[in-house]
């Protein structure tokens, strides 16, 4: 009876440290914690930080700017005619599941997607011709009905080739087998859509969601072009934008980091990369903007290629692999003019995009259709830098900021491929993490790729991650 009752309390005690071990895991032997740091404070960098925390490493995450949130950073201001404040985040700020399944497991994670914290809403879409006050596309969402879009029989046709077109393209994305070396133009080859659609409503909008001119999206990924049309079904387009702020919500992600790391994790806040340098001893040396130079056994480089290139100036194989990613630039403005070249008079949709003589297109965002609260508040992506002065002069501008985005040609995609073997080479002590190491540029694969540089480095702690975080698991 005595060995009976011994068997069962040890088995007991074994699934209970069982059970433990996936939760605590704690990653290296404390003799043995390895050194790691983390360049660059946007999404992708802080959720590394999140993720190795929980080992025993020693974290130290270096941000060039004096807050986190690298792209997403949050604006804050009183539009007209309210009292009280608004958040509007200066880069891309909707997300929606399917698409972004772990970025809503990590807001959900951190009780951060409540009710009060987000706004949900069906996005409306308006495409303009040049001058013209009467859009030749409009489809419905949470400000204009479906039955508006009936008033005029040309854009009932055009309403349907869209709808055929977002059904075609959500089965590429579904499809695990999809080419990623497809262009938009060897796609549209292969599919029955007339030019008038094709160029003058499916590509403008493909270009407006990927930072490309209209020029250049025939030649961008497919399957990266419509990573933004990946609702969670073909009917239900519910998208949401955080109340708090994109921006706002990396800065308490790094503070639980830190809080729940007990000492291991020291964020550096305005300090800048200049160098990392291999050392005799297959360490990595790297220098800061104070002269401060440390030793690390792990480099993870959460920054676009091209800022990548020049801190491994020395290392001529990465550096010169990492100067060819090709990034467009482009100014995102939050303002108040409602002049007719951002938003038309008349119906004004959510997302609009106003197609110009110099054949290219104007985007603006409309936040007035998701929400009262924000009335005359627009978010427009603008070219030139004169006319952010103009704005400013004019006394129409709560804020505006430099935005750059990846064109993600075949091209652009061997590189990454090259990139990773190179890190491979090395034994993954040079990382590198953020949506553009990915197929696509968002907050929520930022968070994919730092849990990959996990897995590479870590798979024990991963696990543990995935079962905390299901939708890390997710192919």
């Amino acid at each position: 009876m005595f060995w009976k009752k011994l068997f069962f309390y040890t088995l007991f005690l074994f699934s209970l440290l069982s059970f433990s071990y996936i939760y605590t895991y704690a990653g290296p032997d404390a003799s043995e914690a390895k050194r790691i740091a983390v360049i660059g404070g946007g999404m992708a960098g802080v959720s590394a930080t999140l993720f190795f925390q929980a080992g025993n490493y020693q974290v130290e995450l270096f941000e060039k700017e004096q807050a986190l949130g690298g792209n997403a950073r949050t604006l804050r201001f009183k539009p007209d005619d309210h009292d009280s404040e608004v958040t509007v985040d200066m880069g891309p700020d909707s997300f929606a599941y399917g698409a972004w399944n772990s970025y809503i497991d990590l807001l959900n994670y951190f009780d951060l997607f409540k009710n009060e914290d987000v706004t949900a809403f069906s996005p409306s879409i308006a495409i303009y011709k040049e001058q013209k006050s009467r859009p030749i596309l409009l489809l419905p969402g949470s400000n204009i009905s479906p039955w508006t879009t009936l008033i005029h029989p040309s854009n009932v046709s055009h309403s349907l080739s869209m709808l055929k077109f977002i059904t075609q393209a959500r089965s590429l994305y579904t499809n695990p087998k999809a080419n990623p070396y497809e262009t938009v133009d060897q796609w549209f080859s292969r599919h029955n859509f007339s030019s008038s659609v094709e160029n003058t409503m499916v590509k403008p909008l493909l270009a407006s969601m990927t930072n490309a001119t209209l020029a250049e999206v025939g030649g961008v990924s497919m399957l990266h072009s419509i990573q933004s049309l990946a609702f969670r079904s073909v009917w239900d387009r519910t998208f949401y934008i955080s109340n708090i702020g994109l921006g706002e919500v990396i800065k308490i992600i790094g503070k639980k980091a830190e809080e729940a790391a007990k000492g291991n994790v020291t964020i550096h806040r305005g300090n800048a990369v200049i160098a990392v340098e291999k050392t005799a001893h297959n360490l990595y040396q790297l220098t800061d903007q104070n002269g401060v130079v440390r030793e690390f056994d792990y480099v993870i480089f959460a920054t676009h290629p091209y800022q990548a290139a020049k801190i491994l100036s020395s290392n001529k194989s990465f550096s010169d692999l990492l100067s060819q990613f090709k990034y467009n630039r482009t100014y995102i403005a939050v303002h108040k003019d409602v002049q007719e070249k951002f938003t038309p008079n008349g119906v004004r949709a959510f997302y609009n995009i106003r197609l110009n003589h110099q054949g290219n297109f104007n985007l603006t965002m409309n936040y007035h259709a998701i929400n009262y609260r924000y009335k005359n508040v627009l978010k427009s992506w603008i070219s030139e830098r004169s006319e952010i002065d103009r704005l400013k002069n004019e006394g129409l501008l709560y804020g505006y900021t430099e935005y750059y985005h990846p064109v993600v040609t075949p091209k652009f995609l061997k590189l990454q491929a090259s990139v990773k073997e190179l890190s491979k080479q090395e034994n993954h002590q040079i990382t590198f993490i953020g949506g553009w190491t990915t197929l696509f540029e968002t907050q929520d694969t930022a968070i994919r790729s730092a849990y990959l540089a996990l897995k590479e480095l870590d798979p024990e702690l991963a696990a543990a991650w995935g079962e905390r975080l299901p939708s890390l698991l997710e192919q």
